[in-house]
């Protein structure tokens, strides 16, 4: 009888994983639609090879960013809850920095790129440092709500919210 509870236990376990999986998916869905509106228009107005050149990539990178530290905070302080303060409040800590040093540089990025996008004329091109920068940030921002996400969203799962 117990190892049917433990599997039973183990499938609702499984399931509640495949639904955190499916959950941060289905949000990162959310922030690629406006890039494929974008780049309809882009191909539409003959101006595709912009794609790359576009503001929004470090915007999302700080979007991404924040829900994932979002997402850990709010596990880390669902494990709070039971008892472990002292490691959770450094973790916290550190989350906090970490969100606070992430918001600050990519919003400088992605004002830096909004302010060249509106000063220069459609004909100039962004350079090729500040596009691998912002596809850079953008990446961070993906791994940052994969990670911190997922690992927050693990820890509601293992406390049972």
């Amino acid at each position: 009888m117990t190892n049917d509870k433990a599997a039973a236990e183990a499938r609702k376990r499984n399931k509640e994983y495949s639904r955190t999986w499916v959950t941060l998916i289905i949000e990162l869905l959310f922030v690629a639609a406006p890039f494929i509106v974008i780049l309809i228009v882009l191909i539409l107005s003959g101006k595709s090879n912009r794609f790359w050149q576009i503001s929004e990539w470090a915007f999302a990178g700080v979007v991404l960013a924040g829900q994932g530290i979002t997402k850990f905070l709010f596990g880390k302080l669902t494990q709070k809850s039971r008892g472990e303060s002292a490691r959770t409040d450094l973790i916290v800590l550190i989350t906090l920095f970490g969100a606070l040093l992430t918001f600050c540089t990519g919003v400088v990025l992605y004002k830096i790129v909004a302010s060249k996008e509106a000063i220069e004329s459609a004909n100039h091109d962004l350079s090729t440092g500040l596009v691998y920068w912002q596809i850079g940030f953008f990446l961070i921002g993906v791994l940052m709500f994969i990670i911190l996400g997922g690992a927050g969203e693990l820890a509601k799962i293992r406390e049972g919210h």
